[in-house]
């Protein structure tokens, strides 16, 4: 699903209300979603009482904002003898907790760089996406600014953006 404007949306909504036999929540739905674009992009959120950095719409990563790198799938795991059990345990709660992070992020194609070192940011299709007032790379301050995009949502960005 597509990240769309909010009239487009409420074209949608109503598309929705014709085709359909009994009412929808029609005003609420469109208040929901423009909610959603309406997100400050640097402020962290919330499910289900967990708390999730601002990063994590884009890339996997810890409530402090560090990137989680993919993890060895434990699958993979051949039976070694000198593996011992904590060392098995703490490579399925890596995995484990990749899995977790990475089913909250709401947008699809987004990727991690480190330029030299001290550097980092998010790409999207090779290009940076500030998530800062910088005046040479332009500024994304909310969910409404990344429309021109033409941003996919994953399955959990539709979820929480009421689409």
């Amino acid at each position: 699903m597509k990240l769309t404007s909010l009239s487009k949306r409420i074209d949608q909504i109503q598309e929705e209300w014709d085709s359909m036999y009994f009412p929808i929540d029609f005003s609420g739905k469109a208040v929901n979603y423009n909610d959603f674009l309406k997100t400050d992009l640097l402020s962290n959120y919330f499910v289900e009482d967990q708390e999730y950095h601002y990063l994590n719409r884009f890339v996997p990563c810890t409530i402090e904002g560090v990137i989680l790198d993919k993890p060895f799938n434990p699958n993979d795991l051949e039976p070694q003898e000198n593996l011992d059990q904590k060392t098995a345990l703490d490579i399925i709660d890596s995995w484990d907790n990749y899995h977790d992070r990475l089913s909250k992020v709401m947008f699809e194609g987004f990727e991690y760089k480190n330029n030299d070192g001290n550097y980092c940011m998010i790409h999207f299709k090779g290009k940076a996406l500030p998530l800062e007032n910088d005046p040479l790379l332009g500024y994304y301050k909310t969910i409404s600014n990344l429309i021109d995009l033409n941003l996919t949502l994953t399955p959990y960005g539709a979820k929480i953006s009421g689409l």
